[in-house]
């Protein structure tokens, strides 16, 4: 999120905004491969989603034409608005029926991460289309996106209540360690 959308207000989680959003990016799609066809995924698709919820898409394209829209997600996303990062999951990387990528856009909240799902249909014949360098899944975008999860599960589980409590258990010191222990509070005591 840059800047001027924070001063401008821009980067509120309005549902409204991201469904605008969404039909945007899913026409952008479809209008990039003739014959193609993209369908929402997940929480958005079943009616469950909440400020939080990330956008999954399924993009489905001609078997004849997947090394070519792959090679132009980059293109046809930024077409939409400018990219932050875009990562290929390491596990679809090679698929000649699927590629899974993730998509942060930049001015727009972390949470509404888009992750398109890219199937061939039928599976495309031949070598396939690498990810291009840069697109490794790396530790750092891992941590970011388990970050961006546990915020969400922080915010829709402790603040509608106002309630979170956590235990928190301590080993017993031990008579063999004569080192300072912690306390809950993270002070050392001896």
């Amino acid at each position: 999120m840059n800047g001027q959308d924070a001063r401008d207000g821009a980067c509120a989680l309005d549902p409204a905004r991201r469904a605008a959003f969404v039909r945007e990016l899913m026409r952008a799609l479809t209008a990039h491969c003739p014959g193609s066809r993209v369908e929402l995924r997940g929480s958005l698709a079943r009616g469950t989603a909440d400020p939080y919820s990330d956008i999954d898409l399924a993009w489905t394209v001609p078997g004849d034409r997947f090394d070519d829209c792959l090679a132009a997600v980059r293109e046809v996303l930024e077409a939409v608005r400018p990219l932050d990062s875009l990562r290929t999951d390491p596990e679809s990387r090679n698929s000649r029926e699927r590629r899974l990528v993730f998509a942060a856009f930049r001015g727009l909240p972390l949470f509404w991460r888009v992750d398109p799902e890219i199937v061939a249909s039928p599976a495309a014949d031949g070598r396939g289309h690498v990810a291009e360098h840069g697109d490794d899944w790396s530790p750092y975008a891992s941590a970011l996106a388990n970050a961006v999860a546990a915020t969400k599960a922080f915010v829709l589980t402790c603040m509608p209540t106002g309630r979170c409590h956590r235990t928190v258990s301590w080993p017993a010191p031990s008579r063999s360690s004569p080192g300072p222990s912690r306390t809950p509070s993270g002070t050392a005591s001896r």
